[in-house]
């Protein structure tokens, strides 16, 4: 007997979201794709985040951070960019996450129809971005994150993709 892909897991199921399992031993996990090199300014990089073999992944939110590489302005290297522009700066050399843009790939497709702006995503710290629909990604599949950077600095920049894993076999 051949070993069913998450997606007919799901099929049979019937469900197309990990919410509608009945008791699914389900826990809450995040993957992290860590943008580490730094990324140069008018420059794209994408990540791949590996989904473990024996378990279907649920994305159900997105939260994310971009961080200075170098010192600017009053920022020390490592500081977070800020979520908006600051109206009070009489600078505009300090970046904010509308210089930033990104784009989501699963095993499904593309998550929007072309890259959207970080602060569309990520504009208030204190919530985290909710999906409009969870995404299940099969196991052994790959999710890529690229960031777009419209900005006139380096950047690096981390990205959690919270939601739920089950185990395949436990998915009934």
């Amino acid at each position: 007997m051949s070993a069913l892909t998450a997606q007919q897991i799901m099929q049979n199921a019937g469900v197309n979201t990990l919410s509608g399992l009945t008791n699914p031993p389900a826990r809450p996990f995040g993957y992290t794709a860590n943008f580490d090199t730094s990324l140069a300014a008018g420059t794209a990089a994408s990540v791949q985040v590996n989904i473990e073999q024996s378990y279907i992944f649920q994305v159900n939110e997105l939260d994310g951070d971009v961080f200075l590489v170098n010192a600017l302005s009053s920022a020390v290297a490592g500081s977070p960019v800020s979520r908006r522009a600051d109206p009070a700066s009489s600078s505009n050399t300090m970046p904010n996450l509308t210089h930033f843009r990104i784009q989501i790939k699963t095993a499904a497709g593309e998550l929007f129809d072309q890259p959207v702006r970080l602060s569309s995503l990520l504009s208030h710290a204190e919530k985290q971005q909710f999906m409009i629909n969870p995404i299940v990604c099969p196991p052994g599949s790959q999710v890529t994150v690229t960031l777009y950077n419209d900005s006139a600095v380096a950047v690096k920049a981390q990205f959690i993709l919270n939601g739920m894993k089950v185990a395949v076999g436990d998915a009934k």
